[in-house]
């Protein structure tokens, strides 16, 4: 075990404890030896996490339980993305739909954050993003690639880190983007005039009809998916 996972391991065991911990009983518990204990303990305290109480034993400081539940809520967030990218290993019609449920839940909630955070230099990006994409259509390319980054760029521009993280692992992996793609046939029509109307809303910072033209994007999409498995 590392010596940041034993850090950890240390930290939750003193969390999960109604009284202040020993460090004799943490060697036990963990099972570290008590000079590694010792120098974990040393660390921890020198970081600010835990502190003494009299003879009894260390318990967590509000920083340190602060540091925890931040530590916690990550891992969380983590092991969400990487049940969402097993996901889309599958390609079955239920888990594509599954997945599009997920997509509608954090792209029309960042869209709106997008609207409000979007900077000038962001919105010529997005822009250039959106012609490149109708090119590549238009002279008889899928378009998934282009389709893919213009996605992304509005999810990274609302400023939610962990929404732009969660769906560049879930449409990157495997590359599950292209069965949607797939999934839409044809017509390339609707998709260009969709990503119009979402980047236009955006440029006018209009959160109400963005989030409306993204949701009925991803509600064709979804559409697409029914439909490519009758």
């Amino acid at each position: 075990m590392m010596e940041k996972d034993r850090e950890m391991e240390v930290l939750k065991t003193i969390g999960d404890l109604s009284i202040p911990a020993g460090a004799i009983y943490l060697s036990q518990e963990l099972q570290i030896p008590q000079g590694s204990m010792g120098r974990i303990l040393s660390g921890l305290e020198s970081a600010g996490l835990i502190e003494k109480v009299s003879n009894k034993g260390r318990r967590l400081t509000a920083k340190g339980a602060q540091f925890l539940a931040d530590y916690q809520r990550r891992n969380s967030q983590l092991e969400s993305a990487r049940n969402l990218i097993l996901l889309t290993e599958e390609i079955s019609k239920e888990r594509l739909l599954e997945i599009l449920e997920v997509r509608k839940l954090l792209e029309c909630s960042a869209i709106q954050d997008t609207c409000r955070n979007i900077t000038e230099a962001q919105m010529k990006v997005l822009d250039t993003l959106l012609l490149e994409n109708i090119y590549v259509v238009k002279h008889g390319g899928t378009g998934n690639r282009e389709d893919l980054h213009l996605h992304l760029a509005i999810a990274e521009y609302s400023g939610n880190q962990t929404i732009y993280q969660i769906l560049n692992l879930v449409l990157t992996q495997n590359d599950a983007y292209v069965k949607f793609t797939k999934a839409a046939g044809p017509d390339e029509n609707y998709q260009i005039k969709e990503h119009e109307n979402i980047v236009a809303a955006i440029l006018k910072r209009d959160q109400e009809r963005a989030r409306s033209a993204m949701e009925k994007h991803l509600d064709k999409v979804m559409a697409d998916v029914v439909r490519a498995y009758e």
